[in-house]
């Protein structure tokens, strides 16, 4: 998930901690690079406070801010929503929802790609043959154009697909998705990189 934050923050990057404590590869680059904001991405069971209390004390100056929710899914909702904003004054016409099984790492690093290159796009965790009621309140709230599946059948079911389209028929609804998971990752991979 932060990985889908930072793809759509200009002068931003990704680091890595530990649950329990601030790994020094990071301290160092927290100190290092001074940044004015720290965004720490997931609950308490995820991101300890003392980690928090280290990022603290390596970078004083900067703002320190927690973005999760009770659930992995509820966390991609609350990323998404920080990117969108209030969903009264959202603009929903252009807007792209990248959905990915919260469960599969793989898909998840393929969805934070395409929204990478996606503008307007945000990314939100389901699992696998359930719609996560956190994407189902976004996908209420916010009516985007077009939601995109990452995986095939057995990562996000046709009934959850369905689902989806329910809350916004008005949506396109294309699936990326291969046989295997590499192929799914280089089946995005074209269509990013274009015709060869």
């Amino acid at each position: 998930m932060a990985s889908a934050l930072s793809a759509r923050t200009p002068g931003s990057a990704v680091a890595y901690t530990e649950s329990g404590a601030l790994p020094d590869a990071t301290r160092r680059l927290l100190h290092d690079y001074r940044p004015a904001q720290v965004l720490v991405v997931g609950g308490e069971a995820a991101i300890e406070p003392a980690v928090v209390s280290g990022i603290r004390a390596a970078v004083p100056a900067a703002t320190v801010e927690r973005v999760s929710g009770a659930t992995r899914t509820a966390t991609a909702a609350q990323v998404a929503q920080r990117f969108l904003g209030p969903h009264q004054a959202a603009a929903t016409d252009e807007l792209t929802v990248i959905v990915a099984n919260g469960w599969s790492p793989p898909d998840i690093g393929v969805a934070a790609a395409v929204s990478a290159r996606t503008a307007g796009s945000v990314v939100l965790y389901t699992e696998a043959g359930q719609l996560s009621a956190e994407a189902a309140e976004a996908l209420r709230d916010y009516q985007p154009a077009r939601i995109v599946f990452i995986g095939g059948t057995t990562a996000i079911t046709a009934e959850v697909k369905d689902q989806a389209s329910a809350i916004v028929p008005a949506a396109t609804t294309p699936r990326y998705s291969g046989s295997t998971r590499t192929h799914t990752a280089a089946t995005v991979a074209r269509r990013t990189l274009g015709p060869r």
